[in-house]
């Protein structure tokens, strides 16, 4: 544990230009110039660099001072063997809480209960639709005549910083004592953001921020709503936003983020576009395959990702011949909700790492993933054999099999962006990959990847599209 401390020190003293004198086993983020969101960061970087290993998000969010660091370190030291350069690091063993809302509402018409868990003054923020509106004008009559409320309509089609400041704002002037977000993943996530800056004034939202300590519920608690079933936000502990014309997501990471309530009705999403559903259904779909095949997978979720995927791939197949039945989105909002803890707990690799590329240009998270899914599979499946569990869970024989059957799905649900945006990434092909490379869902890929094997999964991408 000395050499660890030691080891640390020098890190310590390297990463933000500071003697031994400046800091003591206590010091922590804030407490240094350069100790901010990105300091923190980086420093992370730096440890899993030098110890040879892969820190969880748990542990990650641990880490409130350096002798925290120093503990954290030694839990994977004493387990882990020394990794040579360019090794994929090894996770740790241990297992990790599994958060899930605090209380989940199920099935056809829970909706109802709405009026039953909110209370003092409540905002509803809600999608960009007129399905939207109307539903928050619909669901407020559900309250009791003591409740007052007021419905907030996001703008933009991602949640992007500026508008979520502006909410905020408008939050700080109405006080709501309860947020209820009524939408699919972009509004739930603008609604947690929000949240956040209505809690906390003046927050500085950097591009990616774990955060341990962070507290919310001072001045209200959240229940989320989804109305589309793949996003997975309504159980994650991440919120991100955009900023426009930029490539890459912005990410905010906090446990805090879970909803106090979340209300799981299928017959919500009886009036997305089929183009919608499709999408969710790839998204859910990703969050499945990318959160088993995670080099910090979770064995308590594996069977949750093998039902989830199932599941997408059966609702998918009946699409086309049976359409958007109830059964149809009750099973999709059940393997989305699973998805989702799948996602959350064990992260993702390489397809949402270009697809969180994708948001600056206005391709829907569901689509970028569905454009990047299968090169993704071929491009790990080259370099480890991590898929050859998952087929036999499957009940696939090969994994060219499973792909050519998700192709054949991909190709009935004909998610492809416009020309005009193709032309538009293509032209900025090196920033995407280089975003993506620096994105932290491409640290828990399964395979170790260089760029010019990133570049190559562009590129297959595109050239899968129609001309």
């Amino acid at each position: 544990m000395k050499q660890i401390k030691t080891s640390v020190y020098k890190l310590i003293f390297e990463q933000f230009s500071v003697s031994g004198d400046d800091i003591t086993d206590e010091t922590g983020p804030g407490d240094l110039p350069k100790w901010d969101s990105i300091g923190q960061l980086r420093l992370i970087l730096s440890l899993e660099e030098e110890f040879g290993i892969q820190l969880s998000v748990d542990d990650i969010m641990k880490i409130n001072s350096i002798k925290d660091i120093v503990k954290v370190i030694g839990k994977y030291k004493s387990g882990v063997s020394e990794l040579s350069k360019g090794q994929k690091p090894v996770p740790s063993t241990d297992f990790h809480p599994v958060r899930v809302p605090a209380t989940t509402y199920w099935g056809h018409g829970s909706l109802s209960v709405i009026g039953n868990i909110v209370h003092g003054r409540v905002a509803f923020i809600t999608g960009l639709s007129g399905y939207a509106k109307d539903m928050g004008k619909r669901v407020s009559k559900m309250l009791p005549e003591h409740i007052g409320f007021k419905v907030f309509q996001r703008q933009g089609r991602e949640p992007y910083r500026n508008n979520i400041i502006t909410l905020s704002e408008e939050l700080q002037s109405f006080l709501p004592e309860h947020i209820v977000a009524i939408g699919g993943g972009s509004t739930i996530d603008m609604a947690k953001l929000t949240w956040l800056l209505y809690e906390k004034p003046g927050f500085e939202l950097d591009k990616v921020n774990l955060y341990k300590d962070l507290k919310l519920r001072d001045k209200a608690i959240f229940t989320a709503v989804p109305t589309t079933f793949g996003s997975g936000s309504e159980v994650s502990s991440a919120a991100a936003f955009s900023e426009p014309n930029k490539t890459g997501k912005c990410i905010v990471v906090s446990h805090e983020f879970l909803p106090d309530q979340l209300i799981l009705d299928p017959s919500l999403g009886q009036s997305a576009s089929l183009s919608t559903i499709y999408a969710s259904a790839f998204d859910a779909l990703t969050h499945a395959i990318e959160g088993y095949v995670s080099i910090v997978n979770h064995p308590l979720l594996a069977s949750s990702a093998i039902m989830a995927i199932k599941n997408i791939l059966a609702v998918l197949g009946k699409i086309k011949s049976s359409g958007v039945t109830q059964d149809v989105l009750e099973t999709l909002c059940y393997a989305a909700y699973n998805a989702g803890i799948v996602q959350n707990h064990c992260s993702v690799g390489l397809t949402h790492s270009l697809a969180h590329q994708m948001g600056g240009f206005g391709i829907g998270h569901g689509v970028a993933n569905s454009l990047f899914l299968v090169p993704v599979i071929n491009c790990n499946a080259a370099k480890t054999d991590i898929y050859t569990k998952l087929m036999s869970e499957m009940g696939f024989s090969t994994l060219n099999d499973f792909i050519d059957n998700v192709n054949r799905l991909l190709s009935e649900a004909k998610l492809y962006p416009d020309k005009g945006v193709i032309d538009d990434i293509v032209s900025n092909k090196s920033l995407i990959v280089e975003g993506a490379m620096d994105d932290i869902t491409f640290r828990t890929n399964p395979a170790v990847l260089d760029k010019s094997a990133v570049e190559l999964v562009f590129d297959q991408a595109i050239n899968n599209l129609p001309s």
